[in-house]
Parts: C-alpha cells; structure tokens; sequence
C-alpha cells in the first residue's frame, strides 16, 4: 500500500508543482487508502459487525422487556450497562459463524 500511495502523491505533485497543492493531495491520498482499509475490515469482518448491531439491539430488548423488576440486578437494571453486554455477545456469537480461510 505505501507504493501505491507514494506512486500517487508523485503524480499528484508534479502535476500541481507546488509544495501547498501536493500536502492537499497527500491529504486526499490518506483519506483514500483510509476508506480503503475500511472497506476491507468491513468485509474481513462482517459477521462480527452484523452480530454486535443485533447484538446491542437485543440488548436494549432485554432490559426493556424482561430487564430487572427490583432494580436490585447491577447489569440488568439500566440500559446503559445492558446494551453493551449484548452487543459483547452479538460480537462473540458473530465470530462463531463467520467462515474459515483456506
């Protein structure tokens, strides 16, 4: 990756030919593998992704409809203690399916 981004910062700043025009492109070109590089980490990783969304939502369903009726519960008493428990979850039993490398 960093051949790449270098081979495009030299086009860039011969093409501008100043020093200011070629940190705007440099900048572009961060951006650019950036979102490249999160694009692949979504893809690499999106049983995981998908599990803990499901996951956090489950969470919120879980303190709303079955919760803690004595508040007495130190996890399940309050939303904010709840959500992340189930998204930890969703993220966990997402890895579990997700399908092996060859």
């Amino acid at each position: 990756m960093e051949a790449f981004s270098a081979k495009i910062c030299c086009i860039c700043s011969n093409a501008t030919g100043s020093i200011q025009k070629s940190l705007v492109c440099l900048r572009y070109v961060n951006i650019y593998i950036l979102v490249k590089m999160v694009k692949q980490f979504i893809k690499n990783r999106k049983f995981e992704i998908i599990g803990g969304l499901v996951g956090l939502f489950g969470g919120f369903l879980y303190w709303k409809f079955v919760g803690c009726v004595t508040g007495t519960c130190p996890i399940q008493t309050n939303w904010y203690t709840m959500v992340p428990y189930g998204g930890l979850f969703g993220v966990l039993i997402g890895g579990m399916f997700k399908p092996k490398n060859k």
